[in-house]
This record gives C-alpha cells, structure tokens and sequence, in this order.
C-alpha cells in the first residue's frame, strides 16, 4: 500500500484525486487541510510532517485565482513559493518522494503549430504563473512536477472551474443577445 499525504486535497483538483485514490485499495491517503498545517510557517510544516507516515507527499496546495493575483502578490508569492519551499524541503528532509501540481499559465501561449512538452521553455505572462514556475524551479530534478490545464469536474460548488465560467458567460451572452432581439421588434 502507497501512502500519500496530500496538501490542497479540498481544492477542485485535490478533492477529486483524493476521491479516486480512496476508492482504491493500493492507497492510503492522509489529507492536511490548512487548519492542521500552514505552508507559509515553516516550523508548522515540518513539525507536522515530521511526525507522518507516508511514502509520497502530494502538493496541490496554492493560491489559484488567477486574476486576483495580479493585485494579491505578496499572498500569491508566500503562497506558491515560500508554501512550496516549505513543503518540498521538510520531505525532503525526510527522504520522501514529492509530487508538485503546477499549470500550464508557466507558458505564454504562443506556441502555436505544436503542443508545450515538458522540456519546453516557460514563459509565464501572469503573476501567478511566474509564482508556479517559481515553485517548479525548486523542485526540479528532486521530484515530480505535473502541469494541467483548464481543470473542471461534474460537482464542485466551492469554485467555478473553467468549464463552467464559459457555459455562465455563454448563457449571460445568450440572454442579452435574447434581449437584444427582443428590444428590435417593433409593434405596427
């Protein structure tokens, strides 16, 4: 049996992971909410993770709105930098494997005739995605970095994932070109 200890396992991304790991029997799950550990304290990150059994720490833990980063930095930096820095050096410290979930916003998008691999070079135009590749940077080549883009799943009431922000701004479009329609129609 694997056991995994896992930070942001109640975000979008993380509940659902820990969903599909409980219901295998191979995994042993043990989630850290924020109330338990805070990744921007240091001695709180190794003090907790010290006293853990688990073969593999994954880390989704991360401050995601993308858009409010950009006024939100020194919360976004001590987030997904230090919080990071924390995190990877105290499994580190105790020789276990760590699995970082980056993103894709550590592109500038301008790639366009092929897809980016993962040897491509990041380029991140966001504050949120220079603060990600940041935490790349520190894990590099002493564990795991997995990037995803647009994430989404069926029921999820505690953020709007990409899917659904679309299908909201397409109904709103839809109803003020219904509107619009409507206000043209003139009565003879």
């Amino acid at each position: 049996m694997i056991r995994i200890a896992m930070a942001g396992g109640d975000g979008l991304v993380g509940s659902r992971i820990v969903e599909i790991l409980k219901a295998d029997e191979n995994f042993d799950v043990h989630l850290i909410l924020e109330q338990q550990m805070d990744i921007t304290n240091r001695e709180s990150v190794f003090n907790t993770l010290k006293n853990l059994n688990f073969d593999v720490f994954l880390h989704l833990a991360a401050y995601t709105n993308v858009d409010k980063a950009e006024i939100e930095k020194e919360k976004v930096w001590k987030i997904n930098v230090e919080g990071t820095r924390n995190v990877f050096d105290a499994v580190n410290s105790l020789n276990k494997n760590f699995i970082y979930i980056s993103t894709d916003f550590v592109f500038d998008g301008k790639k366009q005739k092929t897809p980016f691999f993962e040897d491509s070079n990041p380029n991140p135009i966001s504050y949120y995605g220079s603060t990600k590749y940041e935490g790349e940077k520190i894990v590099e080549g002493n564990g795991t970095i997995i990037r995803l883009s647009y994430p989404y799943r069926t029921k999820f009431d505690n953020k709007l994932d990409f899917v659904r922000s679309i299908s909201i701004q397409f109904k709103y479009i839809q109803i003020i070109i219904n509107v619009s329609k409507v206000s043209k129609i003139t009565i003879n």
